[in-house]
């Protein structure tokens, strides 16, 4: 999740259900008949299944079924050949991508191929010695292994210049892969893409591991012809669905149609038989939170759910591929000997804790650089660069940076011995098509690829400037009237009273969430604060809030104190998921906090204030019972608070919070702030209207604020 908007900033707040008071003497009926609260049944209704019927066969998921897997373009080439190499001892090898879609794919087809008896074996390239995709130097080693068939996994798509090179010097390739497709196909013995344009599968939003697991389904079929072609399928998914759902989750797939039924179906068996190397990777991470560490054959204390799998699973398999080998992620869901599997576990743990950190360090140098470089107004897309940002934490970042600021985002690194050439990963937002706008400004890039809202690139410095225009130009012509930009969408409003553990359980139901079926979102209003405190090494911030004598704690993940600016007392406006936290045996019921805002009767002072800033700033006239020139006091009052909380390096505060730290108004503080700006006391970046960034200068040179140009007219136009 990303940062939470400071409390004057409110995003476009929807509810799918606008009056759930009102409706719910008509949601009764059905909620009966289905044996839910009225609350969850809202909830099914809100996602399209109005009768008995509908929300029986939502709920069971009897509404999805498989589909034959020789619907899909080059299905029957792939079999028919990797068949031949399977019976005539061929060298196979596994092609593959180093993120969760790519290791999970790897992984699958693997285990598959060694249970037929293939001799097949895997090639994850490095994200920093080899890059993206096929490459012939690689093809050329794999040759003089003996390699007679490469299977490309999650990747390949776009390798139509490395497909040829493979087949001139007499080795086969078979692409299987999700991404968009352009003009051209690679000539390959098969390619297996649902997004062919002659491809006739109807669901076209399988990960890359969905076309494996389609692709297995279909072997299976062929290698066992005396049995059902349903009873293959059903093997298939208790042998592997487990990896596929863990693959389909983390590559942010719509679970709908047979996605939904995958991670339906893996969830199950990772609740109920956990492979060893997955139970070891949660016993690894759960050793942070309290565990002993022990691999059992299941970890039965925690529940996997898709969240679980996006939040905890994901960025722990993803680290390995990112600054290290994702080769080390694919061993450890092959293992079977748990004290290997333990080993392998922790080491992606240890892996991600170094990500981590770099991440965060990104994070803050990207933030200072949108300070200064970034138009916030006017420019569409953010583009960055820096030739020390790490190319595999890079897009990691960009999400975040997109969720906070509602705009695609692109990090561009010009890390390594060429510095002249960079790679590059993007975010989008909304409905904003990152690949076609990537596409648009396509003379300006070296390659590019890869999804609707995640894309890669690779850039030549001289071209930057050019294509930061070009793509912001794009993408401000094609979505003019702001239709990329997100909203929250919640379920309903709801009140203290109807938010227990005991609907946080009866949503499990809904499971597995994800795009289209997203995790429910609640919306209350009028709220108070009763508490706000930093946890997580000041990285996080834990409000408690309530009405009606009920009260909750209210988690804001990555947002500091000072960033949200909530404060004691605060009537505040939220958007939450609902969660259930348990410690020492003990449940309680937990908010997800995915934005606040000041509510209606505390927002009022605080935008006058806010307006009586903007238009003295422009000229206007000041009111005559307005104080709106700073004293010396208050200069300092101002400036002790600034260096009483601030850190080393850029930091960020709301007006709000500084105000009550310093006891000045906030128009006055607004002032003020632009006066220690033009005086180079304080650099000052505004990041909106309420919250700023900062950093103190040092200097031995005593400032006489007198002297400022802003001040003296400040005092001539009040006078």
């Amino acid at each position: 999740m990303g940062k939470i908007n400071a409390p004057g900033i409110k995003r476009n707040w929807a509810l799918k259900c606008a009056d759930f008071a009102a409706q719910r003497g008509a949601v009764s009926s059905l909620a009966e008949n289905i044996g839910h609260s009225e609350i969850f049944t809202q909830i099914v209704i809100n996602r399209g299944f109005d009768t008995e019927k509908s929300a029986r066969d939502f709920l069971e998921k009897r509404t999805e079924s498989f589909y034959d897997p020789f619907i899909m373009k080059d299905m029957d080439k792939a079999v028919k050949r990797i068949a031949q190499a399977v019976d005539e001892k061929e060298k196979i090898v596994i092609y593959g991508d180093y993120d969760v879609d790519g290791v999970t794919s790897v992984s699958v087809l693997k285990l598959y191929l060694d249970s037929v008896g293939a001799d097949a074996s895997f090639f994850i390239p490095s994200r920093f010695s080899d890059g993206y995709g096929l490459a012939k130097g690689t093809i050329d080693n794999l040759i003089d292994d003996g390699v007679r068939l490469i299977i490309t996994v999650d990747t390949g798509i776009t390798a139509c210049d490395e497909v040829e090179y493979a087949s001139k010097r007499g080795v086969d390739v078979i692409v299987t892969d999700h991404h968009e497709c352009r003009e051209f196909l690679p000539d390959a013995v098969a390619v297996v893409n649902p997004h062919r344009s002659d491809c006739k599968y109807p669901f076209k939003e399988l990960a890359g591991v969905g076309v494996i697991f389609k692709l297995v389904c279909a072997l299976e079929c062929h290698f066992n012809r005396d049995v059902k072609p349903i009873d293959c399928v059903r093997r298939i998914c208790y042998e592997y669905c487990d990896l596929v759902a863990i693959g389909t989750v983390a590559d942010v797939m719509p679970i709908i149609d047979e996605n939904r039924l995958i991670v339906s179906l893996g969830l199950g068996i990772l609740n109920q038989k956990q492979r060893t190397g997955i139970s070891a990777l949660v016993a690894a991470a759960n050793a942070g939170d309290g565990s002993d560490g022990k691999v059992t054959k299941i970890n039965k204390n925690k529940k996997i759910t898709s969240g679980y799998i996006g939040f905890t699973l994901a960025p722990r398999i993803n680290a390995a591929g990112r600054i290290s080998d994702a080769t080390i992620a694919v061993e450890l869901m092959l293992e079977s000997d748990p004290t290997r599997a333990y080993s392998l576990a922790r080491e992606l743990c240890d892996i991600n804790r170094r990500r981590q950190d770099e991440e965060n360090k990104i994070i803050a140098e990207a933030s200072q650089k949108i300070a200064v470089e970034c138009d916030a107004e006017n420019d569409r897309v953010i583009v960055l660069s820096d030739p020390s940002w790490h190319q595999g934490i890079i897009g990691i970042v960009a999400s975040r940076i997109s969720e906070k600021y509602g705009k695609p985002t692109i990090l561009i690194s010009f890390e390594g011995g060429d510095n002249t050439v960079g790679k590059g990963s993007g975010r989008s937002v909304g409905n904003i098509n990152l690949v076609d706008a990537l596409g648009n400004s396509g003379e300006f890039l070296l390659k590019y690829g890869g999804h609707a809202l995640a894309a890669g690139l690779t850039i030549d410095k001289s071209l930057l400037k050019d294509f930061k225009k070009s793509i912001n130009a794009y993408v401000e012509s094609t979505y003019p009237d702001g239709s990329g930009i997100p909203s929250l969408t919640a379920e309903l409003e709801a009140e203290p009273r109807d938010m227990t553990i005991e609907l946080a359980q009866e949503l499990y139901a809904l499971e597995p969430h994800g795009v289209s079926n997203p995790t429910p979102l609640f919306m209350m209003r009028d709220v108070t604060v009763y508490d706000v405190m930093p946890i997580g090494s000041n990285r996080h911030t834990k409000l408690t809030v309530g009405r009606e004598d009920l009260t909750f704690p209210a988690l804001c993940f990555g947002t500091t104190a000072r960033e949200l600016d909530i404060l004691r007392g605060d009537t505040v406006d939220i958007v939450f998921n609902i969660d259930i936290n348990e410690y020492q045996n003990i449940k309680t019921l937990q908010f997800i906090v995915r934005d606040i805002a000041l509510s209606d009767r505390d927002s009022s002072l605080y935008e006058r204030h806010s307006k009586l800033y903007r238009e003295v700033s422009c000229g206007g006239e000041i009111p005559t019972e307005v104080d709106i020139i700073p004293t010396r006091e208050e200069f300092a009052a101002a400036y002790n608070a600034l260096r009483r909380d601030g850190y080393e390096g850029l930091d960020t505060c709301g007006f709000r919070t500084l105000s009550m730290n310093s006891g000045v108004g906030m128009a006055k503080l607004r002032f003020i702030m632009d006066i220690f700006s033009e005086m180079e006391l304080v650099d000052y970046y505004p990041e909106n209207e309420e919250v700023f960034k900062y950093t103190i200068r040092e200097s031995s040179v005593k400032v006489d604020l007198t002297r400022s140009r802003i001040l003296s007219e400040l005092k001539a136009r009040k006078a």
